[in-house]
């Protein structure tokens, strides 16, 4: 999963561990040879879950074209501290519910790869970064 950051003019490619500032706006690339879905999910510094692609669903979207953005951007809210993107890929649609109960179970020991979650075979990938005030 790669995210692109756009901080007032300028727009760039995250490096994993970097710093990103409150009011940032994302957008996340996903990678995920052979699978066809994504949840995406957030952790902010609060331990606040929710999904954020597609927004608000009950079950994960379509990818879209190799290399392409998912819809939409996300920018950062003030909640200072440790955030995280979780997004989890898989053959067939998954449930948000179950995987927002999954990452609230597993909280900072989510692992990434390949396992299975609600019976299906998935792939996790996870992006964290610290976001501070500008």
């Amino acid at each position: 999963m790669l995210l692109y950051v756009k901080r007032g003019n300028d727009v760039f490619r995250h490096v994993p561990g970097s710093t990103l500032l409150v009011g940032d706006t994302l957008r996340v690339v996903p990678v995920a040879e052979g699978m066809d879905y994504v949840l995406l999910l957030s952790r902010d510094a609060s331990g606040k879950t929710q999904v954020i692609y597609p927004w608000d669903a009950r079950s994960s979207g379509r990818l879209p074209a190799p290399g392409k953005p998912l819809g939409g951007a996300f920018q950062l809210d003030e909640v200072l501290g440790r955030e995280e993107f979780v997004a989890v890929f898989s053959k067939a649609p998954l449930e948000a519910q179950e995987a927002l109960e999954w990452l609230e179970a597993g909280g900072s020991r989510v692992r990434i790869g390949s396992q299975r979650l609600g019976g299906k075979q998935v792939a996790v990938a996870l992006v964290r970064f610290p976001k501070v005030a500008p």
